[in-house]
């Protein structure tokens, strides 16, 4: 039998779910102070939800379902599918760790599932245990020898351990497994880009937008590629369609300004600029690319600030050196205006 839908953290994942994100829900410690929830038997059970939930897209709320679910009696087949979930779950969260232990547990059951290898070689791929990711990839791939996902790791595998040829090789495979599959596509356009080869990346990228135009993350990595290559003015028009994707991440709307002082749009970039400090005051490569921007302005009071401002938010951060020098400069400058005068 599974787990009906009767446990605290069973209701947290509702709420969730009902919220339609995790920063709308309770917090973990008020588990123990939500109300039972009475549920006829018809109901769909805890794991049943979770694999739903989890093709939705919740991974937190799937991974809540489908544990609760597991703490009650379930028959071996059952138990190990819902394991896999949840350790497909944990991936999507970054939580390597349990993603490997969850992939194991299905493993105890079903040692010949390439799907359960796959996902354990995913998870010590997280966790950079790359030879032991080969292994496990290496598995899969001997019981299903075309298995998209298990060749995609096998490929980044490679690539971690500095294995360039066979990178491509297993990658290329994946593509030739599956032309259109986005994952496939973009994992060896970002080998590609690791590589420098990025007119090959950017065709991979080309070939992601071509099948789903609004993957933010193509449209992004090719912007990424095309400033590599020079071509501005395409890298812009993949920026912006990134940032009407997303119009929160302040990484997009700063490669979004180097684009834009290429193009030498300084007013579009400082507006740009503007905009993701008001967003995030406390961003301090903003505030240094802010502080350059007013340099070749020559407004040296503002570009000053920003540097200022950079040093003050984070004293010990990768960019302290830089703003140092850089108001070193400013007050040399000034020194020297004053003995001109």
């Amino acid at each position: 039998m599974l787990g009906r839908m009767t446990g605290p953290k069973t209701i947290f994942a509702i709420l969730m779910i009902v919220a339609g994100s995790s920063s709308s829900a309770p917090a973990a410690e008020d588990f123990g102070r939500l109300p039972p929830l009475e549920l006829t038997p018809t109901d769909l059970t805890n794991c049943e939800l979770g694999e739903e939930v989890l093709a939705k897209g919740n991974a937190l709320a799937a991974g809540l379902l489908i544990e609760e679910c597991l703490t009650q009696p379930v028959i071996p087949e059952t138990r190990a599918k819902y394991l896999g979930l949840k350790g497909s779950a944990d991936l999507q969260l970054a939580l390597f760790d349990l993603a490997l232990r969850d992939f194991e547990g299905a493993l105890g059951i079903e040692p010949k599932n390439a799907q359960f290898l796959t996902g354990k070689g995913q998870s010590l791929l997280g966790l950079t245990r790359s030879a032991e990711a080969v292994d496990a990839f290496r598995s899969a791939l001997a019981l299903e020898p075309t298995h998209v996902e298990a060749l995609m790791g096998l490929g980044e595998a490679y690539l971690l351990e500095g294995k360039t040829p066979l990178a491509n090789a297993f990658l290329a495979k994946a593509v030739e497994a599956a032309p259109h599959n986005r994952a496939a596509r973009l994992a060896r356009g970002k080998a590609w880009v690791q590589q420098g080869e990025y007119a090959l990346a950017e065709t991979d990228f080309s070939a992601v937008i071509a099948d789903t135009p609004q993957t933010f993350e193509a449209h992004y990595l090719r912007g990424q590629t095309r400033m590599a290559l020079k071509d501005y003015e395409g890298a812009l028009a993949d920026f912006d369609a990134a940032k009407a994707l997303d119009d929160d991440r302040e990484d997009v709307r700063l490669d979004r300004v180097l684009a834009l002082a290429q193009l030498r749009r300084t007013s579009d970039a400082q507006l740009e600029l503007n905009e993701v400090i008001d967003m995030a005051p406390n961003n301090v490569k903003a505030l240094m690319m802010r502080g350059r921007l007013y340099l070749a302005l020559k407004d040296k009071d503002k570009a000053k600030a920003d540097f200022v401002q950079a040093v003050t938010i984070d004293p010990n951060g990768p960019y302290t050196d830089e703003a140092m020098a850089e108001l070193h400069e400013l007050n040399r400058m000034d020194w020297s205006d004053y003995l001109e005068d």
